[in-house]
């Protein structure tokens, strides 16, 4: 521990002593106390050999307390009038000495260590400017350097920012840029150059401003005039106006059999017997037939078909109830005995009547007018009324 060291006095200006004091006094006045520097110091009592230092503590004024006395020599008696001052003492110089050999004691045994992130110590200096150790302190021109990187790259932000329509300045801090870039829209997606239509730019989550490649085909047209016939549609653009047909030549009504439905086209064309077949409801109101030799009239109801491409000259019709059309059907047949095959219809009534399995009638002229085949129809009477019959027509 180092030893106390008093401040010295400039010129070590004296006073007296105002009284006389004994050798054992610890207090005590002098003339002028303001020469006198401040307590705790040091103060010589006499100026010759018989010198007596002593301690003092408190200075008040004129009065000097708190002194311990015998500080360096023998405490003794002093006349009023003697001289005192802080003079250089033997006790300053080995104060010195002593003090100085312990602090180069000291350093001497210093370990320093390197400097680290949690220790003091002994430190590199380094001009690097995009290093990143911890064990070395930039030097005054690597922190310029720095500085300046962060001006250029201030400066290449703002231009960044005004170039996408976002006013920016360097004289903004980067307390104002900051929220600026956060607030910029970054682009999203994955299009790629082969998905956007050539002449027009994108961007991505890779890039900006990429220019598209597809290809524009504007409206592409083609036909296809072969059966099983096929077009392979160009990649790129288009523009929805293209069309493609189906062309076959000879693809008309009259070439396809009648009924048949080819690619919308219905056919009218018939080779061969003909043929149609459907359901019809019979007339709820009765009306008389008359057999050809007028012996017999029979009451019966009629249904009516039209609609048919072909004038049919064999019919028949059975009731659309299994059980009961298995044993009544009616056959129909023109009659061309009496010189046209328009007004005379056969029919034969297969029913269980009186033992009799069938039973065939030749209706009469005068029933032509509600009974008649047509050129497009037929209008005949069968058994039941208000019933649905399943009708099959043919001309062979």
């Amino acid at each position: 521990m180092l030893e106390t060291m008093y401040p010295a006095a400039v010129n070590s200006k004296q006073t007296e002593l105002a009284e006389a004091i004994d050798d054992a006094q610890t207090s005590f006045t002098v003339l002028d106390g303001s020469v006198l520097p401040p307590a705790p110091n040091l103060l010589t009592l006499g100026t010759d050999e018989s010198a007596e230092t002593v301690l003092y503590t408190g200075k008040t004024g004129n009065e000097i307390t708190g002194i311990t006395r015998g500080f360096e020599s023998r405490a003794k008696s002093w006349a009023v009038g003697t001289k005192l001052a802080r003079f250089f003492t033997a006790y300053d110089h080995d104060t010195f000495r002593e003090n100085i050999e312990d602090v180069s004691r000291r350093v001497d045994n210093i370990v320093v260590p390197n400097a680290s992130l949690t220790t003091k110590g002994i430190t590199m200096l380094s001009k690097a400017t995009n290093g990143n150790r911890d064990d070395v302190a930039a030097t005054e021109s690597a922190v310029a350097a720095a500085f300046q990187y962060g001006v250029e790259r201030k400066s290449e932000v703002v231009a960044a920012l005004n170039s996408i329509g976002v006013s920016a300045s360097t004289s903004e801090t980067w307390d104002q840029l900051i929220p600026k870039i956060a607030a910029v829209i970054r682009a999203t997606g994955n299009a790629t150059a082969a998905q956007v239509l050539a002449g027009s730019t994108f961007s991505n989550t890779t890039a900006n401003g990429i220019a598209g490649t597809m290809v524009n085909r504007g409206a592409v047209s083609q036909n296809i005039t072969s059966q099983n016939g096929s077009y392979t549609i160009p990649a790129g653009y288009h523009n929805g106006l293209g069309i493609i047909k189906a062309v076959f030549a000879n693809l008309i009504a009259a070439n396809i059999r009648s009924g048949v439905n080819i690619g919308g086209v219905v056919g009218t064309l018939n080779e061969g017997p003909m043929y149609a077949t459907g359901t019809a409801t019979s007339t709820t109101g009765a009306v008389t037939v008359i057999l050809r030799d007028g012996s017999t009239n029979r009451t019966r109801y009629m249904i009516a078909v039209t609609g048919l491409t072909f004038k049919p000259n064999r019919i028949t019709i059975r009731h659309a109830d299994a059980a009961i059309g298995e044993y009544i059907q009616s056959f129909y047949t023109t009659n061309p005995r009496e010189g046209t095959d328009y007004n005379f219809i056969y029919e034969t009534n297969g029913t269980y009547d009186m033992g009799a399995i069938f039973r065939i009638n030749e209706y009469a002229s005068s029933t032509t007018a509600t009974s008649a085949i047509w050129p497009n129809g037929f209008r005949l009477p069968v058994y039941y009324g208000n019933a649905n019959y399943i009708w099959e027509a043919f001309r062979v």
